[in-house]
């Protein structure tokens, strides 16, 4: 009998201990899947931006929280961005996309953004949208060459391949042999033979689907903007902003304005006073370096 009470004791230790195991065992397999999973975002296409790294990133992470009164005003901070609506920002490629990311990245606000697939299921949630869009042939011209420029020579080619091709052009190049086939051997790296073959009544089927198959230029403005009643937010207004790259346009002026639409709407009149202030200096600083870079390329050249 004395045996049995001081096995119970032993077998529920056993028991609790068992529970406490596959417990943690359950969430670290959860936690190994949602990694996996924000891992595969880029390759979805699909990807969430935060402030800069040397602040607190809109989902609160604690490991960045400081002691004293840095932390109630990080934890403050955190909170208001928490509170701000939901913004996506569409990049068709080869419409200044690239030009859009840049400056949202350096407004600090809280953003996801799509490149270069349509994601038309992640404007449901989403409060405000820009696009940024450019004339449709303008953007085919410069999608045909800017593939035919990534993609790999088959003669006296000197850059690596590999990735880092969108950034690195120069350094680095694409090799899709189906892309490749389409781009410099059948249209001999002139948009203008792709062009004529849209044209021409015979060629027109093989064309579009030759076009299907070259990145940045497959994808129509109509496939990014597909009917649907996503188009208006919470208050029956259209949650649709287009950013218009066309000549005598403003471009980075659009962009500017945007960004205050969105600081307008998140932050009282002291706040949106600081938030344009800053952002105003991020611009300076990286029109600085930017300038700086140029004459330092400029002496290389000389």
């Amino acid at each position: 009998m004395k045996f049995i009470q001081f096995l119970v004791p032993i077998v529920l230790i056993l028991v609790l201990l068992t529970l406490f195991y596959f417990k943690y065992d359950l969430v670290f397999t959860i936690t190994r899947k949602n990694l996996q999973l924000n891992d595969g975002q880029e390759k979805n296409e699909i990807h969430s931006t935060t402030e800069d790294t040397n602040e607190l990133p809109y989902l609160s992470n604690t490991s960045k929280l400081k002691t004293g009164d840095s932390h109630w005003e990080n934890m403050k901070g955190a909170q208001e961005r928490n509170k701000m609506k939901s913004i996506l920002l569409l990049r068709p490629g080869k419409s200044g996309s690239g030009t859009a990311l840049e400056r949202f990245q350096l407004s600090n606000i809280k953003f996801d953004f799509c490149h270069p697939l349509p994601c038309i299921n992640q404007t449901r949630d989403a409060e405000s949208v820009f696009i940024t869009i450019r004339d449709p042939v303008e953007r085919f011209v410069s999608a045909f060459n800017w593939r035919s420029l990534l993609i790999c020579n088959d003669f006296n080619e000197t850059r690596q391949r590999g990735r880092s091709r969108a950034n690195y052009p120069m350094e680095y190049c694409d090799e899709r042999v189906e892309e490749k086939e389409i781009i410099h051997h059948k249209y001999k790296k002139n948009v203008n033979n792709l062009a004529m073959a849209l044209c021409q009544q015979h060629h027109h089927k093989e064309a579009i689907t030759d076009v299907d198959k070259i990145s940045h230029a497959k994808y129509s403005l109509s496939d990014w903007l597909q009917p649907s009643k996503i188009w208006h937010n919470s208050e029956g207004e259209s949650k649709l902003l287009p950013l218009v790259l066309e000549s005598g346009y403003d471009f980075k002026n659009q962009i500017d304005e945007s960004i205050r639409f969105v600081f307008s709407h998140n932050y009282d009149a002291e706040a949106l006073e600081k938030k344009e202030n800053k952002y105003k200096n991020k611009l300076e600083q990286k029109s600085k370096l930017s300038f700086d870079k140029s004459l330092r390329n400029g002496d290389r050249l000389m």
